[in-house]
């Protein structure tokens, strides 16, 4: 049919142009009409047939005959594979090219100065900065890279669609759209004027090749041929047009719904384009309908009714159709992987496998992590943003720490970058040490030296590190004010002097090591590095554009970080995968493809497939459509671009040959995702097996690989144990195989059966520790393993912190106990305890923290707090025959008193630590133990029952052990830290137990004796004085006993140290103010396992305890 377009418009012989000989038997043309040019429309109702058929064509072309060419026009998404089917289809030839309408530009016209897209937002950035006092309507905001974009995307779509700025100020444009029309004109017409007879962007280059077409010999002597497009812009179909006109010939293949039901999905605007394209010019097109046949009878039932709404009957699909609900985007990955696994090991190829998402980002770690586990080849079809590589962070990192005049947490930002701390020299951990000592000495902006923290052992490296750093800053640091030019010099400077290329091929030679670890190939680390090796050419080109458009142009700092990242911003880098066989995972926008054999749509999920788009933000659709009802055409509305997106899918899902996948997830992280329409369309469509096609749950159950099989097993498990059926038929088999191994990640409810290798080494690298640290342990045993196994500890900050208010006071009070004059006046108490204030923030950290001013209002509140404090404790003092015996009375091996030793199977703990108070009356003795915050303050038997509260017994221990003194009381001393409450006797009290004695109680505080009340010990006494009934009063056989059941607890925490017990277990409300709750996923992955003591329980209860 071709040939007889291409006599009919030109005459001749058909190897005069371009046909084979063996051809000439198709070449009778049906009417002659030497005087015009003629075109040939394919219609057709899918993408693939229309891509055969022009497949075809040029496959009968004469590709001896060098004086005519055959160029294939594609979109640009399309151009790859449409490269790879001509290549298949002439085996190579001299005369048959494929090229998008840029290409064919890039071809045709003379060379001009090419402005891309960073370098376009460069310059508009500009204008839009001269022009913002005479805008009307966007009045907010024009400063912000977002809006120079969507700006620039405005201008671009207002040049695709030949709308001029003149045309944007006619005054029969509606008033809602008259304000924002004339903003977007005054920049659209600046920025002509900035760019005519300069620079040429891609919207520019379209024009001009509408003019230039005319002229072209290549063109005159050349057919050309087009497919895979859903639409044509108002300038590509000038530029069909004009090839209509000048060309030896012209086909466009499309695809047109011509069935009732097919206006739900076809547009059919290219059909109707180059239809009016004839009429307007007088030629009489050549109209070929296609086939419209199937590859199989789904695929005819999906083409015939898919998003047709005509309630077909179902067809049977057998396995070509199946359908995974997931319940999160890694299950729904590893569900795939068993398909594909399965698909390959039963004769197919991993290149015969294609991957449809509506966002390949959103999928790349899983896919990167399951797949891998797999082995299976893959390549993600993704751009990756330049802006966000390394080597573009370095220039932006370092230019943001001098606009904020080294501000940390901007020269924080640049060390940590890897092309900077990698190679700083030294300690590659130093970046970290220089981190924290900043952080908690509060150094910022200067760092000519560190004034605090000297005796830090951080300080020496930390301290080396600064001085590199510094060093650096006042080689490059720059200038405040200067031309475009000149910034762009010094980012070159900065580039060059640094070393930044050298650092960066060394950095990607690293990723090529690490793609290759242990003989597995690393995929999305091969990626990685090829990104890296491309990310310094395409830096050049940005600042080759930048200074072409800034030149002379003065400016501040800030307007040039904020114009470079923009442009920087608007440049993408693009990967080839590897290998030829594996499997590609495309993006929907990119998705063109017709040899698919495996079709997985992954992601299906409402919005994402088919892509739902939302409005423009600076045109919305009701904009667009005041324009056009005035004449301005302004393509396209969202909802002709959602119904391109619908139609899009719909032609992916006609490809397959040997399957069609589709899968969803129910969960994205915390949020609740619902699957895509089409999963109920699929499931109306076909049945299978006799029964209606519906989603399946479970993936694939053949294991290939032990890791694979352990992780399968352990997920099974779990589910067991959350009450979940597990329909796993190597379940027992695989439970026997790995044994003990699975109990690693398994959680049970009790935290049973997990261990870590090693405990010994971990938790037991000596017998010395504290009690407070056991405590964590029944706290929590997985935090105690991260928080003292690994040794993992928050990060000390210059800020005030509850704990650290409760510290400061904890201190103040203990120096002033220790040198105490009952006799003193209030007014010398008051004296005395602000300088001992005083002296407790002579510390470096606390001098780190005076320097901050919004401090300087909590700082002058806990002074006259612990004023406040030291007097109540003079006055329980002198109101009491107890004395002080000592203060932070250490007990460890040479220490004022010898270490606690509790044995326990294979060991020993030696517990050791400090007693804040004991005070003493004859041989009786109390300890005492400041603590702030009124949980901590407080006491029962069930906090030590479940081992949270044991240093107090332990305390006594230690005192009587060394010294033989009768134990008659154990009190915590709530440090008082919210300087709220007025009432000194109500806050400052003791919170314990006191022996079952008046005579003792009343020694303590006075008050009981003489008003039958004390509220420093919480008790009262009776008219016969006795006391009241309380938990507060124990005998003296309850308090060995409570003694003893720490020890006991202690002797069972060694036990499970040793056997590396390291469960995610939590008591009841542990997890609520937890330093390590972001990395156990307790609440998250784990949902079982937390303990809870329920009942009463009294000193009696521990007390049995000792018994069983």
């Amino acid at each position: 049919m071709l040939s007889q377009v291409y006599i009919s418009s030109v005459g001749g012989s058909c190897r005069a142009y371009g046909l084979n000989k063996n051809d000439e038997a198709e070449c009778a043309p049906p009417w002659r009409l030497s005087e015009i040019q003629m075109i040939t429309i394919y219609k057709t109702n899918t993408f693939k047939d229309a891509a055969r058929y022009v497949c075809d064509i040029v496959k009968r072309v004469d590709k001896t005959n060098l004086s005519v060419t055959h160029t294939v026009i594609v979109p640009d998404r399309a151009s790859m594979e449409a490269e790879r089917a001509l290549l298949a289809a002439v085996k190579g030839s001299f005369n048959a090219q494929v090229r998008t309408f840029r290409r064919l530009a890039a071809d045709i016209l003379p060379h001009t100065e090419y402005l891309s897209k960073a370098a376009g937002v460069m310059a508009l950035s500009g204008i839009i900065a001269d022009n913002a006092d005479k805008m009307k309507c966007f009045t907010k905001g024009t400063d912000t890279t977002g809006f120079v974009s969507d700006m620039y995307d405005v201008i671009g779509t207002m040049k695709y669609c030949r709308v001029s700025p003149e045309r944007l100020l006619s005054d029969d444009l509606p008033r809602g759209v008259r304000a924002k029309a004339a903003d977007i004109a005054l920049l659209y017409k600046a920025y002509l004027q900035y760019t005519d007879g300069r620079f040429a962007d891609s919207a520019d280059k379209l024009e001009m090749l509408v003019s230039a077409i005319a002229e072209s010999e290549f063109v005159k002597n050349g057919f050309f041929y087009l497919y895979d497009f859903d639409n044509f812009s108002a300038q590509e179909l000038a530029i069909v047009e004009q090839l209509a006109r000048h060309a030896k010939g012209v086909v466009v293949a499309c695809c047109v719904g011509e069935g009732y039901s097919d206006r739900y999905l076809y547009l059919n605007d290219i059909f109707n384009g180059v239809m009016q394209i004839c009429t307007t010019n007088g030629i009489k097109p050549l109209v070929v309908d296609g086939s419209r046949t199937f590859n199989n009878a789904c695929a005819k039932q999906l083409g015939t009714h898919m998003f047709r709404y005509d309630n077909a009957a179902p067809v049977e699909c057998g396995d070509f159709v199946e359908l995974y609900r997931a319940t999160t985007r890694v299950n729904e990955v590893y569900a795939l992987a068993c398909r594909v696994q399965k698909y390959v090991r039963d004769g197919g190829r991993f290149r015969d496998v294609y991957v449809v998402t509506s966002d390949v980002n959103k999928y790349s770690n899983a896919v990167s992590t399951v797949f891998d586990e797999f082995n299976i080849p893959y390549f993600c079809d993704k751009q990756y943003s330049l802006a966000e590589h390394p080597y573009a962070r370095f220039v932006a990192d370092f230019i943001a720490v001098c606009r904020n005049n080294c501000k940390l947490s901007s020269v924080l930002n640049f060390v940590k970058n890897y092309l900077y701390r990698r190679f700083a020299g030294g300690n590659p951990d130093a970046v970290y040490n220089f981190e924290n000592f900043c952080l908690k000495y509060n150094a910022s902006f200067n760092y000519e030296r560190f004034p605090l923290g000297h005796d830090d052992p951080d300080f020496a490296v930390a301290d080396e590190f600064r001085k590199a750093f510094w060093t650096f800053y006042n080689k490059f640091a720059f200038a405040q004010n200067a031309t475009g030019a000149e910034y762009v010099a010094a980012v070159r400077n900065l580039i060059a002097e640094s070393n930044l290329d050298r650092r960066n091929n060394t950095f990607a030679d690293e990723q090529d090591a690490r793609a290759e670890q242990d003989n597995v190939v690393d995929a999305e680390q091969q990626s990685q590095a090829k990104v890296t090796r491309q990310v310094a050419a395409k830096y050049m080109q940005v600042l080759a554009q930048a200074e072409a458009v800034l030149g002379d142009r003065p400016m501040k700092l800030d307007d040039f970080a904020r114009t470079l990242a923009g442009a920087v911003a608007a440049v993408n880098v693009s990967v080839l995968p590897v290998t030829n066989d594996c499997v590609v995972f495309a993006n929907m926008a990119k998705a063109r493809k017709h040899d698919i054999k495996f079709l997985a749509l992954l992601g299906a999920n409402y919005g994402a497939m088919p892509i739902v788009k939302g409005e423009g933000k600076l045109l919305n659709d009701k904009n667009i459509a005041d324009l056009c009802k005035a004449g301005v055409n302004v393509e396209p509305q969202m909802f002709v671009e959602n119904k391109r997106e619908r139609f899009s899918l719909f032609q992916l899902m006609l490809e397959p040959t040997d399957k069609l996948y589709v899968s969803y997830a129910l969960t994205d992280g915390s949020d609740s995702l619902t699957p895509s329409p089409i999963v109920a369309e699929l499931t109306s469509l076909f049945t299978q097996n006799g029964k209606s096609l519906a989603p399946a749950d479970i993936a694939d159950e053949e294991v290939y690989s032990p890791k694979q099989g352990l992780a399968k097993v352990v997920a099974a498990k779990r589910r067991k144990l959350d009450k979940q059926a597990v329909n796993m038929p190597a379940f027992d088999v695989l439970c026997k195989h790995f044994g003990a191994e699975i109990d690693k990640f398994v959680y049970g409810k009790d935290g049973m059966a997990v261990r870590v290798d090693r405990g010994t080494e971990l938790y037991l690298k000596n017998s010395t520790t504290s009690v407070s640290q056991l405590t964590d342990f029944f706290k929590c045993p997985y935090r105690f393993f991260v928080q003292y196994g690994l040794n993992v500890k928050p990060r000390v900050v210059a800020e005030l912190k509850t704990a650290d208010l409760g510290n400061i006071l904890h201190a103040v009070l203990e120096n002033y106990v220790r040198n105490i004059d009952l006799a003193e006046t209030d007014e010398q108490t008051a004296e005395r305890a602000s300088a001992l204030y005083d002296e407790v923030l002579s510390d470096d950290f606390y001098r780190a923290i005076r320097r901050d001013e919004q401090m300087a209002g909590i700082l002058r509140q806990l002074r006259r707090e612990s004023v406040r404090m030291c007097k109540v404790v003079k006055g329980q003092l002198n109101n009491s025959d107890f004395v002080n015996f000592a203060c932070e009375l250490s007990f460890a091996d040479g220490a004022d008193v010898p270490a606690v030793k509790v044995a326990f199977d294979g060991g020993e703990f030696n517990l050791v630590g400090k007693i804040d108070r004991v005070d003493k009356h004859g041989d009786d003795y109390v300890v005492i133990d400041y603590k702030s915050g009124a949980g901590a303050a407080h006491y029962t038997e069930k906090d030590l029952y479940i081992g949270h509260k044991m240093q107090l017994l332990v305390y006594l221990k230690a005192v009587k052990t060394a010294y033989g003194f009768n134990p008659v009381g154990f009190y915590y001393f709530n440090i008082h830290d919210n300087f709220t409450d007025i009432d000194e006797a109500k806050v400052y009290v003791y919170n314990g137990r006191t022996v079952d004695s008046v005579e003792v109680a009343a020694a303590l505080d006075n008050d009981l004796r003489e008003t039958g009340k004390s509220r420093t010990l919480g008790l009262r006494l009776k008219k016969d004085g006795s006391f009241f009934a309380t938990k507060s009063v124990i005998n003296s056989a309850q308090i060995a006993n409570q003694s003893e059941y720490a020890v006991r607890m202690i002797r069972g925490a060694g036990n499970l140290m040793k056997q590396g017990y390291a469960a995610v277990s939590p008591y009841k409300d542990e997890c609520r103010y937890c330093d390590y709750k972001c990395i156990c996923d307790y609440g998250e992955a784990i949902n079982e396992g937390e303990r809870e003591v329920s009942g009463d329980v009294t000193a009696d209860t521990v007390s049995d305890a000792l018994e069983e």
